[in-house]
């Protein structure tokens, strides 16, 4: 199997895991927070190309940057701690320009955005590493010489 082939093959796990976690996280937390503050200014139903959209780009960053199965010398906790600043940075990024256009976002909801970015690509990163490691890193063969 080819480098970019197993690269490809862990982008998929990445976004399996982050859309296992993330669901819940949506489903539980999210959604009544976001119903409670923000009410009739939420769409009444999910885009799913923009929610397609989103998993595949964001996913692709998120093993690039946590992941990096291009990066062989990278330790795990290094990789871990490259996801969570990913997932910082990118919800900072989210959040804050959500706070400054929608009046009715609280300092809370945005705060609770950010923290649960650096928890969700730190967690996914750590499982994501471990399953690269354990079961794609292996998955090529050498070539006969």
């Amino acid at each position: 199997m080819t480098a970019l082939a197993r690269w490809i093959l862990t982008w998929v796990a990445v976004m399996v895991l982050f859309g296992v976690i993330d669901a819940g996280w949506i489903t539980w937390v999210v959604l009544p927070s976001y119903r409670a503050e923000l009410g009739d200014a939420m769409a009444s139903t999910i885009d799913p190309v923009a929610v397609g959209l989103f998993y595949l780009l964001y996913c692709a960053g998120l093993t690039y940057f946590g992941v990096a199965p291009q990066c062989s010398d990278r330790p795990f906790w290094g990789r871990v701690a490259n996801g969570a600043l990913y997932g910082l940075f990118t919800y900072a990024t989210w959040a804050l320009t959500f706070k400054v256009v929608m009046e009715a976002a609280s300092w809370s909801l945005v705060a609770n955005d950010i923290l649960w970015g650096a928890f969700i690509c730190a967690v996914t990163t750590a499982i994501g590493t471990w399953t690269y490691a354990r079961y794609i890193a292996g998955l090529h063969r050498k070539e006969p010489t």
